[in-house]
């Protein structure tokens, strides 16, 4: 019994033999051959472990992967991971499985949608560099190379509806390219003795608006047609006509159909009218001599403040970016309507506006009533405000850009917009 004893607590410890068939060891840690022998008093049972080789562990494993809890975190909590980079390493350096090769159908895509890429970065930079010359040059076009329906998006949806003009009723056959447009327009009740006026006087181009209220498709309105197309070859030669039926829309200011008749003017210069015509034709070979980049104003003096003599007329580029102003149509007074785009024109400006001796300039009569007056004159103080404010943040742009502006005419420009109150419509 005392032998026995001896044994047993001689061979109470595991013997561990590792396997030389595998050179790894799993982390649940049984790989080769682990025998143990116990033995006691009361029993003369021998325990023996069954050996198992590492690959025999890890084809029993493929299909349920070893999960291995690892230690606590500092935050307190296990992480549960899948240990899968262990039992695939084996296969992947099995030389038993060799790797397929890409079927001859995938090779094909492969290479249809590399050229797709080539062919799709060769278009897109082809294009892009196109469009952008082609934006480049529409954006420098000139209105002598825009069409009539170019032309016609400019003015606005309501005022007045497109579906009431009619340009080029009367379109002139040919304008030299140093000629000058007049640019007027007058009621349908006068056309015929206006037009006679301005035939006898201006020896260039004319532009003129004919506002109407006649129904389109009338007798009376297809009469009206005829008679401005019954002209003499020499008055279609530079005479240009457009007509506007005011009768669907909303009131319009005066500004508006200047604006249109300085829209299709077919030369580069345009003169202004807000009335008649009055100018001597020694006059108008002074101004075709005389005429610059910049605008010039047709007075019988020459102020050295705002504003000049209100019904002065104004020669400038047809592209000269500043439009008269066509936001006061509460009432339709020719005289008001002018002062403000002959102000915003001395405004884009900065004062440097040209002058020319027209002793033959007649004044416009315009009136108002005294309630109208005193709306017209918040209305005005508005838009001059808002003006001055729009024009100041254009010259702070201009400055961050790079663009330096002269003391002198920022001084200029704060002086002139200090005295907007004061230059309201005066009775």
């Amino acid at each position: 019994m005392k032998s026995s004893a001896t044994i047993a607590s001689s061979a109470s410890a595991p013997v561990l033999k590792r396997s030389k068939s595998s050179s790894r060891l799993p982390t649940s840690g049984s790989v080769g051959s682990i025998e143990s022998r116990l033995s006691s008093s009361h029993s003369q049972r021998r325990l023996r472990t069954i050996t198992v080789t590492g690959a025999q562990l890890y084809r029993k494993t493929d299909t349920a992967p070893e999960v291995v809890e690892r230690p606590d975190t500092p935050t307190g909590k296990r992480h549960l991971l899948p240990v899968f980079f262990t039992h695939k390493s084996s296969e992947l350096e099995s030389p038993s499985r060799p790797r397929p090769l890409p079927s001859p159908l995938l090779r094909w895509l492969f290479v249809l949608y590399s050229a797709w890429c080539c062919l799709y970065t060769s278009a897109s930079c082809f294009f892009g560099e196109y469009g952008q010359q082609a934006h480049h040059s529409l954006r420098h076009k000139t209105l002598n190379e825009l069409g009539n329906s170019q032309w016609l998006s400019r003015i606005s949806p309501h005022q007045p509806p497109l579906v009431s003009l009619r340009p080029n009723v009367l379109e002139a056959q040919h304008a030299p390219s140093n000629a000058i447009t007049a640019c007027l327009w007058t009621p349908a009740s006068d056309v015929m003795t206006d037009v006679h006026r301005w035939i006898s006087v201006w020896p260039g181009p004319i532009s003129a608006v004919i506002t109407t209220d006649l129904a389109p498709g009338s007798s009376a309105h297809a009469s009206l047609v005829r008679r401005l197309r019954a002209s003499s070859s020499t008055r279609q030669s530079r005479l240009s006509l457009h007509l506007l039926h005011t009768s669907s829309g909303p009131p319009t200011s005066p500004n508006a159909y200047l604006n249109l008749a300085r829209l299709f003017a077919p030369t580069e210069t345009v003169v202004l009218f807000p009335g008649n015509i009055t100018l001597s034709p020694a006059h108008i070979a002074l101004l075709q001599d005389r005429i610059e980049d910049r605008p010039f104003v047709l007075t019988s003096r020459a102020p050295s403040t705002f504003p000049p003599f209100p019904a002065a007329p104004v020669a400038l580029p047809r592209d000269y970016p500043v439009w008269c102003s066509e936001r006061f149509f509460f009432v339709d007074d020719r005289l008001a309507d002018w002062k403000e785009c002959i102000w915003h024109i001395w405004l884009n400006q900065l004062g440097d506006v040209g002058f020319m001796n027209m002793t033959s300039v007649n004044p416009i009569i315009g009136g108002m009533s005294s309630a109208d007056r005193k709306i017209r004159s918040r209305l005005v103080t508005r838009f001059r405000t808002e003006t001055c404010d729009h024009f100041a943040k254009q010259l702070v742009t201009r400055e961050d850009e790079g663009v330096r502006t002269d003391r002198t005419k920022q001084r200029w420009l704060i002086d002139f917009c200090r005295k907007v109150s004061s230059l309201v419509l005066n009775p």
